[in-house]
């Protein structure tokens, strides 16, 4: 996810979480990158029973400031 302000504006200034883990000086863009994981049901039957999605868990991994 990048974050890009207009000239002469600045980025929210981001929680104390993003802050830990920023490399760099953020001045007009933050990037922050995320991993995911995700976990589904696929009914095996054959019937054309939906695949159900039972989880997902999302986290930042880093960021960067430009």
């Amino acid at each position: 996810e990048k974050q890009t302000a207009a000239a002469g504006a600045s980025v929210p200034t981001p929680n104390k979480d993003v802050l830990a883990l920023t490399t760099g000086e953020i001045r007009q863009t933050l990037t922050m990158e995320f991993v995911s994981n995700q976990v589904a049901l696929d009914p095996s039957d054959g019937d054309g029973g939906e695949v159900e999605i039972l989880g997902r868990i999302q986290g930042l991994t880093s960021a960067k400031g430009e």
